[in-house]
């Protein structure tokens, strides 16, 4: 099994005078098994940020999309009423 060592810095205060000493290095032990599950955890809050980023780029997207289909429907109808136009000259 293997373990890795993790210095972690602890406060030492007194609750009555709320005087705070200074750091107290104490060490802590984390096994295999921890170890994969931090790294798992710290992947998993970088995927949910990356799928974050995704959906708002999606979003915007869909809504640039939609103003194009927008402006589509707005040149074929002009184009419908200028070829009607034209059609009235020459008639």
């Amino acid at each position: 099994m293997s373990a890795a060592i993790q210095l972690v810095n602890q406060p030492l205060v007194n609750t009555d005078t709320l005087v705070e000493r200074p750091f107290n290095n104490v060490s802590r032990f984390e096994t295999a098994s921890e170890q994969r599950l931090r790294r798992a955890l710290e992947q998993i809050n970088e995927l949910q940020a990356e799928v974050r980023s995704l959906r708002d780029e999606l979003a915007r997207t869909e809504r640039a999309s939609a103003n194009y289909g927008l402006l589509l429907r707005n040149a074929v109808v002009r184009e419908q009423e200028l070829r009607a136009q034209l059609a009235q000259v020459y008639l």
